[in-house]
């Protein structure tokens, strides 16, 4: 029986990645839906907010010509609330896997609570579906530099990025290449290294991420139901990654929200580069050493480690 998949992402349903990861499904013979947001839904974690009409989400069909012959729908509403009704039948009979990407920039780290990306992998694994969230290592659209930083709040609303969120995606500060070097500022022509060299977006290899995503979904179906990989991708051909590495979550992500300026009526924030230290092993460490990424992750579950022991006698009392 052939497997469906449903693939999604934060970025949009124009998005570029979102192409490349449903391309690559429908190359391995999955069968594949479509359907993301309208409109770019970075950093909504697994929110479900939707734009309605009179009372219904809005659902667009939204023919992609790379994607001839697959049913593509753009959604008003988060990508954890188009996971979701998905899963309930939305789109046709229920995914078996859900694909979250390939998203604009790295999801590292215990930041990855932040990314919509992931929040629809983990509102996947809470209903009972398995799932892989995908990021491709390049800036995001709404990356700021840390001199920039932005407005939240202000009168006008000017100066805060859609995206703007502490832990969504944004460079690594690394070397991908001999002649691709990405740093964290974004341009016009694409993200700025040191040396102010520019990679276009042409050149970014979303590809890759795909490929890597594919290739580990046998990993993925053998797992329980309850599963999720986080998978990042250095921005190389793939005849030049180094391998796929099992890793841990950083600390944080690749960047951290500060706030720089609170006044009358609005905050000012910046995000900033965490320092050179990179634990070892972590999804920022093998990224940076040229391997993508793989991260076993699980959707909300309780803590068992906590002491709360005597709080299910009968007779117990608040004091």
């Amino acid at each position: 029986m052939t497997l469906r998949v449903l693939v999604t992402n934060d970025d949009g349903v124009a998005a570029p990645g979102l192409a490349r990861l449903a391309g690559a499904a429908v190359r391995r013979g999955l069968e594949v839906v479509v359907a993301a947001p309208l409109t770019e839904a970075a950093g909504t974690s697994a929110a479900l907010t939707a734009v309605e009409r009179e009372g219904h989400v809005v659902v667009r069909d939204h023919p992609l010509p790379e994607l001839p012959g697959v049913p593509v729908y753009g959604v008003g509403g988060s990508p954890g609330l188009v996971t979701l009704i998905a899963l309930h039948g939305a789109f046709g009979p229920p995914p078996a896997v859900v694909l979250s990407g390939v998203n604009r920039g790295a999801n590292v780290g215990r930041a990855v609570l932040h990314s919509g990306t992931v929040g629809a992998a983990l509102t996947a694994a809470a209903n009972g579906c398995r799932a892989m969230a995908v990021s491709l290592d390049v800036p995001p659209a709404s990356v700021v530099t840390a001199g920039e930083g932005g407005l939240i709040g202000s009168p006008t609303g000017s100066g805060s990025p859609a995206g703007h969120t502490a832990g969504s995606g944004g460079p690594a500060g690394h070397t991908v290449g001999d002649d691709e070097p990405v740093g964290s500022a974004v341009g016009d022509d694409g993200p700025a290294g040191p040396a102010g060299i520019r990679v276009p977006e042409a050149e970014w290899h979303w590809s890759t991420a795909a490929r890597v995503a594919l290739d580990l979904l046998p990993r993925l179906t053998a797992g329980p139901v309850q599963s999720v990989l986080n998978v990042n991708a250095p921005n190389l051909p793939y005849e030049r990654l180094r391998g796929v590495r099992r890793a841990t979550l950083a600390d944080f992500g690749q960047v951290h929200l500060t706030v720089t300026e609170v006044g009358h009526g609005y905050v000012r924030t910046s995000l900033v580069e965490p320092g050179p230290a990179v634990q070892p092993g972590s999804d920022l460490f093998w990224l940076a050493e040229g391997y993508a990424s793989a991260t076993a992750i699980r959707a909300v579950t309780e803590a068992t480690d906590i002491d709360l022991s005597g709080l299910s006698g009968e007779d117990w009392r608040p004091t």
